[in-house]
């Protein structure tokens, strides 16, 4: 944690297990985003752990089994303007499910 702490000040980057999930996170709601359902991607809150800056927002997990590209992403969510996540929510998408609205 120093050290990430550390090249987070020198670098802007911390190359930590918590900025790494952040960045997963972030990366999973710009799919969700592409997908055409309601989440935010650009202002999201920030908060500092042990000196890391890290983005908050919802945490969303795609799981392969869900889909691995956009296009089998898209195709569970046949109604993607009936999604909404906000920025505290916890998503974790696994498996052969459709998501209709949320």
């Amino acid at each position: 944690v120093e050290d990430a702490a550390k090249k987070q000040a020198l670098t802007g980057f911390a190359e930590s297990a918590a900025s790494g999930e952040s960045d997963m996170f972030k990366t999973n709601r710009i799919i969700l985003s592409m997908a055409g359902c309601q989440i935010n991607t650009n202002e999201v809150p920030h908060k500092t752990f042990a000196g890391i800056d890290t983005l908050m927002g919802a945490k969303v997990v795609l799981a392969p089994s869900f889909g691995v590209t956009l296009k089998e992403i898209k195709e569970k969510l046949p109604s993607p303007e009936k999604v909404s996540i906000s920025d505290t929510s916890t998503l974790v998408l696994e498996g052969d499910v459709t998501i209709n609205s949320l």
